[in-house]
């Protein structure tokens, strides 16, 4: 979940630096200017990074969509980082926190959890659609397995 692919892009402008973006589900994204890490600042509640330009002024990176696709937006101008997930591998994603606490109980919940975050990052994986849904199925049953097993033990 923590591994997955950064996005480098330059801003349209001349002496844009090269700007990645790393997404991070745990720890929120991690944004660096020319390989210099580069820490958030707040607006109100909104966060923004900093992206200094060559003639002197700054530009403020805003990051959405971190859970179906995230981007970044600067000056109004939308970079895509992550491809955009459907709609079924939205539902598919999202289903564990709900599908495996129903099957076994208030333990489940957490380990329903884990699955869901770590369903996100991998319908973004690369794989054969196949490959996808068969290891979101081991990854659905395993974290119902865990959940049926410590709840008599936890509760």
């Amino acid at each position: 979940m923590n591994r997955a692919a950064s996005g480098t892009f330059r801003l349209r402008e001349p002496g844009s630096p090269d700007i990645t973006v790393t997404p991070d589900l745990l720890r929120g994204p991690r944004v660096a200017v020319d390989g210099r890490p580069i820490t958030p600042r707040r607006e109100g509640i909104a966060l923004y990074w900093p992206i200094a330009m060559a003639d002197g002024t700054e530009r403020r990176l805003r990051l959405t969509g971190q859970l179906v696709g995230l981007r970044a937006i600067v000056d109004g101008v939308d970079y895509r980082i992550e491809r955009r997930l459907t709609v079924w591998e939205l539902v598919l994603a999202v289903l564990p926190i709900g599908l495996v606490p129903t099957l076994v109980g208030g333990f489940g919940l957490l380990t329903g959890g884990v699955a869901t975050g770590i369903s996100f990052a991998l319908f973004r994986r690369p794989w054969p659609l196949g490959a996808r849904i068969a290891t979101w199925a081991v990854l659905v049953a395993g974290a119902a397995a865990v959940g049926y097993l410590a709840t008599p033990l936890l509760g």
